[in-house]
């Protein structure tokens, strides 16, 4: 039954759509900024009026719009179910504003509320904040997600949640079970905290098991794609629980499980190699164990299973020793012994580390052998320049990915082609040392281009995943060995990432992210700034992270790769709450010039953190109204100096410039007789005579000479030393000429 509809309270509905407006205000503005504070205002005026017959308002809310005094309000712009749905997505249940509530508190309340849902949480939820901040005037009621679940799992109220404790886990297993893509807010809290509680997914995972075990895969696979889409910042460590909560499960079904191609939510992968690579060795160990202890015999099914989990880690014969030890701790008798050692057997000659290092010992073997290589010949061998280095693992492995490379280059056959394309992303993720650069480069090439040019073609997410781990590794070499290289490996490491482009930018900027060591972060900058263009799309993104430095540093580059697209964005950042970040982004303005770049530096001029940085930009791109516009502003200034800052900030900027247009207005400031406050009007002229000493002109230095008999004594000083110095450097520049 759809919910009641109220008549129009205006008002109220109005004052409603004020507080959402101040609420995205106070996220995009710092705190002093004027539109803030007129926001903020306009809801109390609002707010007061309605509260004058009533001590407070209380506000309920739901999927289908605001709730007050028992009815849905009406909201012909959809705009208050808008609000209702923002708030719910941060648990807010309710809402009760009191007679008394000051725009001080209102604000901080907004801003905090105005934090993404997984912040607030961390910090403990909306009403916490309130009570630790003393605010009373607001109060805030969460969700209470056992009512929310009870209520749904039973609309017509036969069962209390004390009566059903388990009505989540039906709810939830209803939901992933059924087609229908929409979750109420009940369930999108359930699927948030899924990601986030290892018990509950297991006590989920158990339930279903027990339901349903050939479903399990899929249910799993379902609920990835929900955290994937509600909080996708928490799916990895979703499938850190998964592997815990895997190891609950009865032994046949967790093999049934692992033994399960569940693709992820993106269509990249496995879920279930994703969750093998992320458990511990013990956790494998024991995983492995009970693998063997459950089928009891040397089946296929145990070695695709083990072999499964295997090449997930990348690697088998280390877990070899303590597997055997854990199966005899386990007691399962010889039997489980003889199978585990004939499966080893198996897994080792599918085992690439195991076939390297075999390959290498019989090579070394043949060209050391006396009786079938002649003595000088040999002798002739060994002294011959990376004849010993050739038959290092390093040099193995790295002509065997050439070998890859170029068979993988010449086959037209697709299956084939794939073999080869899972070998060679094997062994990309095991090479280390500077000389894998320019090697994982070629591999990220080949392993991005696809045959026939078909962007939709088979394999395509299995590439990307692919292309994604070897940019990450040659991105991880670099960063680790960068140090250690001379300035020509450098240099041909930033060509090979110039040449890949856009498909190594992501890698570089997450290790820029990740990066403390200043000289690493510079050369992760410098190849960021080779790749240009296709970099921008990633850059534009990070201009929103949550680290000032990271945005500054892809300010910075937006500014070097450049183009009038970029105007706006880093305009944007003239608003950002670090100050180095929106000094960064005016000098990143003034690198791309033109009228809408100009427009915004001048506005920012009148930032006290950054008006000096935009001020000396704006002298470089626009000189002239620079100039004309500060020294208007000291033309302005009167004897009365309530506010010195914005004059000595002109003297400063104009100084900088070296403006010589200037020192008729310098000259006037310094010659001024009278001042209030005088200690200030001895600041200022001070400061003009050293601008007018940066700028040296002939008639700057008259200036300086004419006030070196000034009454004050500071200003008197000040000329009289800089019209010194002035001297000295005339008389030592014939000298320096003359020697």
């Amino acid at each position: 039954m759809p919910p009641s509809i109220s008549a129009a309270r205006e008002p109220l509905n109005r004052a409603i759509r004020e507080i959402s407006t101040a609420t995205k205000v106070v996220s995009f503005y710092p705190a002093q900024h004027p539109a803030v504070r007129v926001s903020v205002d306009r809801f109390l005026s609002s707010f007061k009026a309605l509260t004058a017959a009533r001590n407070e308002i209380e506000l309920g809310f739901a999927d289908a719009g605001i709730l007050y005094e028992g009815e849905y309000l009406q909201d012909p712009d959809r705009a208050l179910q808008s609000f209702a749905t923002f708030l719910l997505n941060r648990s807010v249940a309710q809402l009760t504003l009191r007679r008394g509530l000051d725009g001080e508190g209102l604000t901080a309340f907004l801003r905090q509320l105005a934090l993404e849902p997984s912040r607030i949480s961390e910090q403990g939820g909306l009403s916490k904040f309130l009570q630790s901040k003393g605010i009373t005037a607001i109060a805030v009621s969460e969700i209470d997600l056992e009512k929310i679940l009870a209520s749904e799992a039973d609309p017509l109220g036969a069962a209390t949640a004390t009566e059903d404790t388990g009505a989540w886990k039906r709810i939830v297993a209803d939901f992933l079970r059924g087609t229908d893509g929409h979750p109420s807010e009940g369930v999108k809290t359930l699927v948030r905290d899924l990601a986030s509680e290892g018990e509950m997914l297991r006590d989920l995972m158990g339930e279903l098991g027990a339901q349903s075990p050939r479903d399990l895969p899929r249910l799993m696979g379902r609920l990835a794609g929900e955290i994937s889409k509600e909080t996708p910042e928490s799916l990895d460590p979703f499938l850190g629980n998964l592997g815990e909560a895997l190891m609950s499960l009865p032994l046949r079904l967790r093999m049934d499980l692992i033994l399960n191609k569940v693709p992820l939510p993106d269509g990249t992968s496995d879920l279930m190699t994703q969750v093998c690579e992320r458990m511990t060795d013990p956790m494998i160990v024991e995983l492995v164990s009970s693998f063997v202890e459950t089928e009891r015999q040397l089946s296929p099914r145990l070695f695709a299973v083990c072999s499964k989990v295997f090449n997930a880690r990348g690697r088998s014969a280390p877990y070899f020793g303590e597997i055997t030890a854990r199966l005899q701790q386990k007691g399962g008798g010889a039997d489980l012994g003889r199978i585990w050692q004939s499966l080893q057997g198996l897994l080792v000659e599918s085992d690439q580390d195991y076939l390297s290092e075999t390959y290498k010992a019989t090579l070394d073997t043949i060209s050391r052998q006396p009786e079938e290589t002649d003595s000088v010949i040999r002798e002739a061998l060994e002294s011959a320049p990376g004849f010993a280095e050739a038959f290092l693992p390093e040099a193995v492995a790295a002509h065997a990915c050439r070998v890859v490379l170029c068979a993988l280059d010449a086959t037209t056959d697709e299956v084939q082609a794939e073999s080869f394309r899972e070998d060679l992303d094997r062994r990309v993720k095991r090479m280390s040392g500077p000389a894998a650069i320019p090697l994982i480069s070629e591999a990220v090439r080949v392993l991005s281009e696809l045959r026939g040019g078909e962007v939709l073609a088979p394999g395509r997410a299995a590439m990307d995943r692919r292309v994604r781990a070897a940019s990450e590794q040659v991105v991880k070499i670099f960063r680790t060995e960068y140090e250690r290289l001379g300035e020509e490996e450098r240099g041909r490491a930033t060509q090979s990432f110039k040449e890949l482009g856009g498909l190594v930018a992501q890698a570089l900027l997450d290790g820029l992210a990740e990066e403390e060591n200043w000289e690493v972060r510079r050369g992760l900058l410098n190849a960021l700034a080779a790749i240009g263009r296709p970099a921008v799309p990633l850059l534009l993104k990070r201009l929103s992270d949550s680290s000032w430095y990271l945005v500054r540093n892809a300010a910075m580059l937006l500014g070097q790769i450049g183009g009038q697209s970029l105007v706006d964005p880093l305009a944007g950042l003239l608003q950002h709450e670090e100050p180095r970040v929106r000094r960064e982004a005016a000098t990143a303005l003034g690198k791309i010039g033109g009228p809408r770049a100009v427009a915004h530096l001048r506005r920012a001029v009148l930032d006290a953190d950054v008006g000096t940085v935009a001020a000396r930009v704006l002298g470089e791109i626009d000189r002239e109204n620079t100039i004309a516009m500060f020294s208007k502003r000291l033309a302005r200034a009167g004897m009365i100096v309530l506010e010195d800052g914005p004059a000595r900030e002109a003297i400063t900027v104009l100084g900088e410039m070296e403006a010589a247009e200037a020192v008729p207005i310098l000259s006037k400031i310094l010659g001024r007789g009278f001042w209030l406050p005088i200690s200030k009007g001895d600041g200022l002229r001070v400061l003009s005579a050293q601008a007018l000493k940066r700028i040296g002109t002939a008639e700057a230095m008259a200036a300086l000479q004419s006030n070196s008999r000034s009454a004050r004594r500071a200003v008197r000083e000040t000329c009289e030393s800089l019209v010194q110095d002035s001297l000295e450097g005339s008389a030592e520049a014939p000298a320096e000429k003359a020697s």
